[in-house]
């Protein structure tokens, strides 16, 4: 949705004499109240209802844009799917003779049609963090696969990498 929107631009009506009038009595014994503002020195912006009606509508149609939007945000929420696991160092598999590595690590869940996007959970402590990255370094693909990832490395990792999965379907 694209919205276009006109400013109006106000800008105050500048008189040589404010708040000035001169009285009248009436025969019913009421008063009327004439403005003499003297000399117009700044004709301005009149505060009007079709002046109004242009900033009404202009905030309508942003409320209804975001309002478009909350629903987007929620429906693509909706659509993602998170997911914890942890990558062991124990129980991979010599492939090629010891040129690669693999294992299927089991997470309830995903499909074999989930594009995953995977990041590594660091534990805030830095000795077992940097333990982590550097596990991290030697993961060379993971797939998605029925209730598992497919994980291949180029060497077995030295400790298990926490991981966080997340997948929009």
């Amino acid at each position: 949705m694209s919205v276009t929107y006109n400013r109006v631009n106000f800008t105050n009506r500048v008189v040589e004499r404010p708040r000035t009038y001169t009285v009248t009595e009436n025969e019913d014994e009421t008063i009327t109240l004439t403005p003499e503002p003297g000399e117009i020195v700044s004709e301005g912006v009149p505060f009007n209802a079709q002046n109004m009606n242009v900033l009404d509508k202009g905030i309508n149609d942003c409320a209804e844009a975001i309002n478009e939007m909350d629903e987007d945000i929620t429906e693509l929420q909706a659509r993602v799917k998170s997911f914890s696991a942890s990558i062991p160092s124990t129980g991979w598999t010599s492939q090629s003779g010891g040129a690669y590595y693999t294992i299927n690590v089991p997470l309830s869940g995903i499909l074999a049609a989930d594009k995953p996007d995977i990041g590594i959970v660091q534990t805030g402590t830095w000795a077992a963090d940097e333990a982590i990255r550097d596990a991290w370094a030697c993961v060379t693909r993971i797939v998605a696969a029925a209730d598992q990832l497919q994980v291949t490395a180029s060497a077995v990792p030295a400790t298990a990498i926490p991981i966080q999965v997340r997948c929009v379907r």
